[in-house]
């Protein structure tokens, strides 16, 4: 009886924590941009909570080869994290995560090859970057890793199919199976080692997927009618955002899917926070896109719109665990509280550069727990007209105390 009491205490608690942290105002911000190597072209995609940043730099974004990776840290600046081999044909190195820690996970592409043939890798501070190996079929990516060092995501099997991997140091790469079908792809994992993804089944479907250590994997779609769904991302308490034919939806062990919009409305559940808060967008009128907020309790809240640009609707890209959410509206960055609503980033920052400021298309990706935001933006300014392969530059915004 005593710990169930000091249970509800520490939810109390917690409840007024959030509460007290979603009702501040919009903090003001200082301005950093990460740089570009021996690049031209930098773009951030995601940060961590001690502020280190992974994304791409190069040439230019999408005109030519090859695109490296670099993470960032206030302390040392922007850092390559290298190549797998030297290799004249390289790619793309795409990093797709990075733990507390400072690992970083993602996938290594060279044209060398005919075929699909990436190689999943991990980098980490003491020993660079390392191929994660395959399911002997010769090609693999990583998607996710956990703040423990698991990484989850695709290989090749002998038979030429894709299975979901999980990997462990010390214990190397372990095939998850499927749901009875002949593919599978884990996309995200828990501190707990839970892992999510989709699978096809024996009937031939595609369906969500919940795996545990101590159990096998198990079909999320079970007990609806759903012709095909993916599970995308799940927070500490194993709830599950993802998508199926019916449009986003949330999972959870006691709720069973809930679909977070009308039938058949348009949309996608973008993020979670460790309170089961969703963002995303959805089709509004005239089939224009409009950034959300949906909550077990509450529903679907739309987060309004930056009218300030023709076209390119707004999206919700990221949450934090006192329901700060960043996204892009009208290729404007945004930052939405509970407390003040969403407002232009731009108009917050204190030290932006003008060639920022005047940017076409600036956009606010990834948002931490201590509030600092990641993106990029279109350098079109003074002197560098539009062209189709434009640069861009990575930002961080840090609050002021």
């Amino acid at each position: 009886m005593r710990i169930k009491c000091c249970r509800i205490l520490l939810l109390s608690l917690g409840t007024i924590l959030f509460l007290a942290g979603s009702l501040l105002a919009a903090p003001q911000y200082y301005y950093f941009e990460l740089g570009t190597l021996s690049g031209t072209s930098s773009s951030a995609t995601r940060m961590n909570d001690r502020g280190q940043i992974i994304g791409n730099w190069g040439p230019t974004p999408r005109a030519m080869w090859p695109v490296y990776a670099f993470l960032y840290n206030r302390s040392t600046g922007m850092q390559d994290l290298g190549t797998l081999v030297a290799d004249a044909s390289l790619k793309v190195i795409t990093p797709t995560a990075i733990n507390n820690r400072g690992q970083v996970v993602g996938e290594w592409d060279s044209s060398s090859q005919s075929g699909w043939k990436n190689r999943a890798f991990l980098w980490t501070k003491d020993e660079g970057m390392q191929d994660l190996g395959d399911l002997s079929g010769g090609a693999s990516s990583a998607q996710a890793i956990s703040n423990s060092g698991q990484v989850v995501g695709g290989s090749t099997i002998a038979s030429g199919s894709t299975h979901a991997f999980l990997w462990k140091k010390g214990n190397g790469m372990r095939d998850l199976g499927t749901l009875g079908g002949d593919t599978s792809w884990a996309l995200a994992i828990n501190d707990d080692g839970q892992v999510v993804g989709g699978s096809t089944t024996a009937s031939g479907s595609y369906q969500a997927f919940l795996w545990t250590k101590t159990g096998a994997m198990q079909d999320l779609s079970s007990g609806q009618v759903i012709g095909y769904s993916e599970a995308r991302a799940i927070n500490s308490s194993g709830q599950v955002i993802g998508y199926s034919d019916r449009g986003p939806f949330f999972w959870s062990e006691s709720s069973g899917i809930q679909d977070l919009l009308r039938p058949s409305q348009a949309g996608w559940a973008q993020a979670i926070n460790a309170l089961g808060q969703v963002v995303g967008y959805y089709s509004g009128p005239q089939s224009q896109k409009r950034a959300f907020l949906w909550t077990l309790a509450g529903g679907l809240q739309d987060l309004g719109t930056l009218e300030l640009t023709p076209g390119g609707g707004t999206y919700a890209s990221d949450i934090n665990s006192t329901g700060q959410v960043v996204g892009t509206s009208n290729r404007r960055p945004f930052l939405w509280t509970a407390a003040e609503g969403m407002k232009d980033l731009t108009s917050l920052v204190v030290n932006l550069p003008e060639r920022a400021a005047t940017s076409i298309n600036f956009t606010a990706i990834t948002i931490n727990d201590n509030a600092w935001i990641s993106g990029s933006w279109e350098d079109n300014g003074p002197g560098r007209p539009y062209t189709n392969y434009p640069d861009y530059k990575a930002y961080l915004l840090i609050p002021i105390e």
